[in-house]
């Protein structure tokens, strides 16, 4: 696999599954166990957040076709194991106050070697992302 470019939120990922918002290969697209597990418990959960609205407002068969994509996603997008990052989790959120899903996407990136694109913006990831060198991103 070449250098992977971008580290993306659950709410960027699921729009370049329904809509391609960013122009890049997929195999130049990473994203977290985290926000991977969020995005599948907007679909099968209906948890009531922005996710499960967007989705909730597509066809059916849109829906299930999503299903299958966001089920599969590890076979578009690179998928950091969590073994491999845990160990610098802890330091991360301890120095940058970061919670779970931030500590493993700030160190996710840093693993990598990827920019940090999201659609949503997080203060504290957007700050430590800062101060550690890595570009930070929010995609409208």
């Amino acid at each position: 696999m070449d250098r992977l470019v971008i580290l993306v939120d659950d709410t960027l990922a699921l729009r370049m599954l329904t809509n391609g918002a960013l122009i890049v290969d997929d195999d130049q697209v990473a994203t977290t166990c985290s926000w991977w597990w969020r995005l599948t418990s907007a679909l099968h959960g209906g948890r009531g957040g922005f996710l499960s609205r967007r989705i909730e407002r597509q066809p059916r068969t849109v829906r299930h076709g999503l299903e299958v994509l966001v089920d599969r996603l590890d076979q578009r997008f690179h998928v950091v194991d969590l073994r491999q990052l845990i160990p610098a989790m802890g330091p991360a959120a301890g120095e940058h106050r970061l919670n779970f899903l931030a500590a493993e996407a700030l160190t996710a990136a840093a693993f990598l070697g990827a920019d940090i694109v999201v659609g949503q913006d997080t203060p504290r990831l957007r700050e430590a992302a800062r101060v550690r060198g890595i570009t930070y991103l929010v995609e409208a």
